[in-house]
């Protein structure tokens, strides 16, 4: 259970999604569509996927619980059924566990992309660069200016 003694979270949050965006979450999230990717008691990185596959990040903060989401839609109009699924899905686990100040969610920025974003975009590791990786490349890649 996400939450502090016996509070299931998803009722204190549910005041912060449209009904219709709980509806699409929670079938999501029945149909098992959300795999968490990382979760530990303060964080959830998870992959959600639907017509495409979208990062989520829930992040308790001090006073809010922070979220992002890839989507198009969580990108112009904020809190997505992806979101909820992936809230529903920690909950779910029981390993995410907020501070009793944390009552209202914040959709978290453009900066927190990347963070949020870990599993659906493959990270380049300049330190440890591959030969093989070369080999694939069919023409020289042109030196910047």
């Amino acid at each position: 259970m996400i939450g502090w003694r016996g509070v299931v979270l998803s009722r204190v949050f549910a005041r912060e999604f449209p009904a219709v965006i709980r509806a699409r979450g929670a079938a999501y999230f029945q149909r098992r569509a959300v795999k968490i990717d990382l979760a530990s008691s303060h964080e959830v990185h998870a992959t959600v996927r639907g017509s495409d596959a979208y990062a989520v990040l829930l992040s308790a903060r001090r006073t809010s619980l922070g979220v992002f989401c890839t989507c198009p839609y969580f990108d112009s109009a904020g809190r997505c059924k992806h979101v909820w699924a992936t809230l529903l899905a920690a909950e779910a686990r029981g390993e995410f566990v907020l501070p009793r100040a944390v009552t209202k969610i914040e959709d978290l920025s453009e900066r927190d992309r990347d963070d949020a974003s870990h599993e659906t975009e493959p990270e380049e590791d300049d330190d440890d660069h591959d030969a093989s990786d070369d080999e694939l490349d069919d023409a020289p890649v042109a030196a910047s200016a």
